[in-house]
């Protein structure tokens, strides 16, 4: 299980913005200011530091993510290596990333879940990565 040091969402915010990834701050930005609704938690700030270290440290190796939050406050990362393939991690706040890798069934269009589990972020990766290339 990774580690992280407990952080505020503006310290994420602004560390995402010193490594270049505007776009991520703003997203970020974005689901914090958002009014809660009903039984949501806030925002975890270890899961999105979790997230914007991940994307710093690789973000050059992955397509445009697509950042969303959950009832709880987890940071989602989402991304689509091709029409057919797509990969969605929930950043814990332990550090460690739960992942479902899913790609189209051909026959009936639907996705099927190829690989998931909960692991640490780069192992997620090394375990994508070679399924997601396959299926280029």
């Amino acid at each position: 299980m990774a580690t992280i040091t407990a952080c505020t969402v503006p310290e994420v915010i602004d560390m995402a913005r010193r490594a270049g990834l505007d776009e991520v701050a703003d997203r970020i930005l974005y689901l914090y200011k958002l009014p809660l609704e009903n039984c949501a938690d806030p925002m975890d700030p270890d899961s999105a530091r979790s997230l914007v270290s991940f994307l710093i440290k690789h973000h050059q190796e992955l397509p445009k993510t697509g950042i969303t939050l959950n009832p709880e406050g987890h940071v989602h990362g989402d991304w689509e290596f091709t029409e057919d393939n797509d990969v969605e991690v929930q950043f814990l706040p332990s550090g460690d990333v739960w992942f479902d890798y899913a790609s189209r069934d051909a026959d009936t269009g639907s996705f099927r879940s190829r690989e998931s589990g909960t692991v640490t972020p780069d192992d997620m990766l090394k375990k994508i990565m070679p399924l997601v290339n396959s299926a280029m």
